[in-house]
């Protein structure tokens, strides 16, 4: 699934598309339960969108800190980024 924020597409796996789905609606239960507001589960889904893509961003500009720089405590999913790098080649640097 693409979506459309201003002039970039970001595309969403369907199973990413149904877990916003579902988290809009569960969003949606508890802001009426905790804070007595009602939102549409689509305008919430759309928020939830928008949050993502400022929160990839974010993490964009963190990245090399994140995935590989730091330790386990202060990194982000970094299991993922050594696994990733298990896929491709690389060559070692010969000492002088």
């Amino acid at each position: 699934m693409l979506t459309q924020n201003q002039s970039q597409q970001i595309y969403i796996s369907e199973a990413a598309s149904e877990g916003l789905t579902e988290a809009a609606q569960t969003l949606q239960s508890w802001l009426m339960q905790e804070e007595g507001t009602h939102y549409a589960a689509n305008d919430l889904r759309a928020c939830l969108v928008e949050w993502l893509e400022s929160s990839i961003e974010q993490l964009v500009s963190d990245a090399p800190f994140l995935a590989a720089q730091s330790d386990r405590t202060q990194g982000f999913n970094q299991q993922a980024f050594k696994q990733a790098l298990k896929s491709v080649s690389y060559t070692v640097k010969e000492s002088a």
